[in-house]
């Protein structure tokens, strides 16, 4: 599970890493939306605010697709008035390999 941490004095927000790198690796194929319950204290009292986090994923191209064979080929008559000749190519996903 990723574990975001928020910088106590710009509220920036951003990934930590908490153990193995695949613990905090974000997946949008997993996980699209994530939200979180934030609570700020004063750090003096028992005063608290709280507020909902959503964070959407951006999708990125991040497996590039696999080919079953390394070329193609397919030949057309030069005579030719339109393209008869069809040719099948196979493409997979890492993603959906390891899945």
């Amino acid at each position: 599970m990723c574990r975001f941490v928020i910088d106590d004095k710009t509220g920036a927000v951003s990934v930590g890493v908490d153990g193995d790198v695949e613990s905090w690796l974000l997946d949008r194929e997993s996980d699209e939306i994530l939200s979180m319950l934030v609570i700020a204290t004063d750090g003096h009292s028992d005063r608290q605010s709280t507020a909902e986090l959503i964070v959407q994923l951006a999708d990125v191209n991040d497996n590039a697709p696999i080919f079953d064979d390394h070329s193609y080929v397919a030949e057309i008559d030069e005579l030719s008035l339109k393209f008869t000749t069809s040719v099948s190519v196979t493409v997979r996903s890492l993603r959906l390999l390891i899945s």
